[in-house]
């Protein structure tokens, strides 16, 4: 990842690049790839940004609790992505913490860019039980049938037959 780095310009020619994150920074956003250790040899390798501890897409408390949880700031110590190493010097200091202020993202929203020609869909699925709910309205409540209205004796203002 640090050789993919390059400078933070993440157009780095061997390692694990982002085309997004390159084209961020090349606009001025600062933009990352951060990683997690899932543990088993298993890795989450996500865009980011400088600060996104969880890879959720937002920075927040959650994040800065991670960093403070790591207890590696400024030991000199080894570290990763998701206790403060932002920057990929594998150590936790001032310029990590200032790549997280600097995004000026945190309790920002969301900062992930919008996927271009995807739209919400609903999900099929979500009608299977509206109409099975109304399937079972119409089965309890019998056939539809038209009744006349009782009337009382001796009315016949609402009959069609002539009156003489």
């Amino acid at each position: 990842m640090s050789s993919a780095c390059h400078s933070r310009a993440w157009d780095g020619t061997t390692g694990i690049t982002s085309s997004v994150a390159a084209a961020a920074v090349a606009a001025g956003t600062p933009r990352s790839v951060g990683w997690l250790d899932q543990g088993g040899g298993a890795f989450t390798i996500a865009f980011a940004a400088a600060g996104d501890t969880n890879l959720d897409g937002v920075l927040d408390i959650l994040d800065a609790a991670d960093v403070l949880a790591g207890s590696r700031y400024d030991t000199g110590g080894a570290a990763a992505w998701n206790q403060g190493d932002f920057n990929y010097d594998r150590i936790v200091d001032v310029l990590d913490v200032a790549d997280f202020t600097g995004t000026a993202l945190f309790d920002a929203g969301g900062y992930l860019p919008a996927a271009a020609g995807i739209a919400a869909v609903p999900e099929p699925a979500a009608c299977v039980p509206a109409a099975l709910a109304l399937a079972a309205i119409a089965i309890s409540r019998g056939p539809f049938r038209r009744t006349a209205r009782p009337r009382p004796p001796g009315d016949r203002s609402r009959s069609r037959r002539p009156m003489f």
